[in-house]
């Protein structure tokens, strides 16, 4: 490895690291924003529930078409400009949706929107790994990804309260405003990383390119896990505010107030899971991945048998609980697979990740949805995804850890 010589641009990484987490905030509240704004869809739109669930699945089909274009970029071109253009983009296309009266084009607007959010992880990811050493990464990257959880919970608080007092479309176009704004400060104070001023240790060569990614075992394997765990998460804040208010009888903005907690402890799950990862584990990634999934197929099969007659600590707990487990598992992930393509293909090696999750993330709203309207149970639902995330917690377990690779 090798040490960065320079105090200014050592402790630059801290603002490189602000920097992106803020970015992250501005785009994930608009990326999450179709669960606080379910039942309002509904309301204006006349929107079923797996009709919402597209919103959410339109949003990510466009991820897919740009993530591992959008990794391969960073990783010759740097980041900064990447990383300016995703959250202008999704502050465009958001804006748009503002204005939009039809089923279809909210689903084709939210899909251009995800073609911004798309180059996010790849290029924040390529960032991280160039510029912290391999026991600061999964800190640094859960502060990052603290953003995402950061963003959805003031979605959350925000947008129930901007849609009652202005009404869904204004709302949104207050949202896209705010994403353009910090996205124009972020690029103002970015900066890509050079090899004279941070760390150097991937041993993987360029020339090895994303053959090299796509023909690797373990992170194939550990991108099927994500995508199951993707499918619940992201069925999760699409879903949560609808399920408390009509399985609990909980009241719109407390359900939100629920959504945005459940959010807020995700954002400390990524930071304490990676701090668990670099030091209580010494920089081992699976085994703190095996123990979020456990704790993710217990509570989620929890959440099955919950009723309007549950107590309320059990349901602040199942929440937190959700919160801390698979909306917090995400910065140890990434940082693995990250570390399993090696500095120079960390953005490639990203962007395969974040393709197959994005396939579960398509899938795992509709079908959650689909399931609602056809049995009217979220019992059901809830079981079916416990599964999903057990069988997820298995495919883990057959990730070997070849420790040196991509270090």
């Amino acid at each position: 490895m090798v040490e960065q010589s320079n105090t200014g641009d050592l402790s630059y990484r801290w603002i490189i690291l602000s920097v992106l987490t803020v970015t992250q905030i501005g785009a994930s509240i608009a990326a999450l924003s179709f669960g606080p704004l379910a039942p309002f869809l509904q309301e204006t739109l006349n929107m079923t529930r797996t009709q919402v669930g597209l919103c959410t699945s339109s949003l990510y089909l466009g991820c897919i078409l740009v993530a591992i274009p959008s990794g391969r970029l960073a990783d010759r071109i740097g980041f900064r400009l990447v990383l300016f253009i995703g959250p202008a983009v999704m502050a465009l296309f958001f804006l748009a949706i503002s204005r939009t009266t039809s089923h279809l084009m909210l689903w084709v607007m939210a899909l251009c929107a995800g073609i911004g959010y798309g180059v996010i992880n790849p290029s924040t990811t390529k960032a991280i790994i160039s510029w912290f050493s391999v026991k600061g990464r999964a800190t640094a990257f859960g502060i990052k990804q603290s953003g995402v959880t950061a963003g959805a919970a003031i979605a959350a608080v925000m947008l129930p309260a901007l849609c009652l007092s202005l009404g869904i479309r204004t709302a949104i176009f207050i949202m896209g405003i705010i994403v353009m704004v910090l996205a124009v400060l972020c690029y103002a104070l970015n900066r890509d990383f050079t090899a004279s001023t941070g760390t150097a240790d991937g041993k993987i060569g360029k020339d090895r390119g994303i053959r090299h990614v796509i023909t690797n075992r373990n992170i194939i394997l550990l991108s099927l896990a994500n995508l199951l765990y993707s499918s619940l998460q992201l069925s999760l804040s699409t879903y949560l505010v609808l399920y408390l208010k009509e399985k609990l009888l909980i009241p719109v903005v407390m359900a939100g107030v629920y959504l945005a907690v459940a959010q807020i402890c995700a954002g400390v799950g990524r930071v304490v899971w990676g701090l668990v990862s670099d030091h209580l584990f010494g920089g081992e990634r699976k085994i703190v991945l095996v123990i979020i999934g456990s704790i993710t197929t217990v509570t989620t099969l929890a959440m099955s048998a919950l009723t309007v007659t549950t107590p309320d600590w059990i349901l602040w707990a199942m929440i937190g609980l959700i919160g801390l487990s698979v909306l917090g598992r995400h910065g140890v992930s990434m940082i693995f697979v990250a570390e399993l393509g090696g500095k120079d293909l960390a953005g490639t090696a990203a962007g395969v990740f974040a393709t197959i999750a994005y396939l579960g993330i398509i899938l795992g709203p509709p079908v959650f949805g689909y399931i609602v309207d056809k049995t009217g149970s979220y019992g059901l639902a809830w079981f079916v995804f416990a599964i999903a995330s057990a069988l997820a917690t298995g495919i883990l377990l057959l990730v070997r850890t070849d420790h040196g690779e991509g270090e």
